[in-house]
């Protein structure tokens, strides 16, 4: 296998996991589909890990040297099979926020998404700040949050029931006083209902 197809290979993963933890999620059969594509990544990645270790300690086992070739070739697949593993932990986690969001979207009475339209409406129900104090390398991070609970009010697409949401969204954050970022509360209501942004 040549050079440009390994790094075709690596890219192609790394475009696939980027995928997995950045690519709105719409639908509930796009949720299905991402979680089966998940799963499927995470026993590759584990199998690999384990596949290849389990070789790589038989070979040292029986031949008694702990520093053939063979083993070294087979660490590789081990390094990047449990980075994958690694990986997906991580997606899993964004993939269970994403799964709830969708959840709080259903509506009650015939379980279809509920989505952004005319007929939405929300208020404040109340914003306060909260402030985080975390130490890294002996430098003091401040971290401060606004954060918004609303109430959203919409009308289901499907059967034309009233569907209530209460939400906490982060409006805006703040690290060692400097910005970094900033959502007005629609955009970020019409995130929500449409699976755009997930806050």
């Amino acid at each position: 296998m040549g050079g440009k197809d390994v790094k075709g290979k690596v890219k192609g993963v790394f475009g696939f996991i980027k995928h997995l933890a950045k690519d709105p999620v719409k639908t509930k059969e796009e949720l299905k589909q991402r979680w089966i594509k998940l799963l499927l990544f995470f026993a590759i990645s584990l199998g690999v890990t384990i596949g290849c270790g389990g070789i790589s300690g038989f070979i040292m086992k029986a031949t008694e040297d702990y520093d053939n070739i063979i083993s070294k070739i087979l660490n590789v697949p081990v390094a990047i099979g449990a980075l994958g593993a690694l990986f997906s932990f991580f997606l899993i986690w964004i993939l269970l926020i994403v799964t709830l969001a969708m959840k709080q979207r259903e509506c009650n009475k015939c379980k279809s998404l509920v989505t952004y339209d005319d007929n939405t409406s929300y208020e404040i129900i109340k914003q306060w700040e909260k402030k985080e104090v975390s130490s890294n390398n002996g430098r003091t991070n401040v971290t401060q949050t606004e954060i918004a609970l609303i109430k959203i009010s919409c009308i289901c697409q499907k059967c034309s029931a009233e569907k209530i949401i209460q939400r906490e969204f982060k409006v805006e954050q703040y690290l060692n006083g400097n910005l970094r970022f900033s959502h007005e509360i629609d955009d970020l209501v019409k995130g929500f209902l449409t699976g755009e942004y997930i806050n």
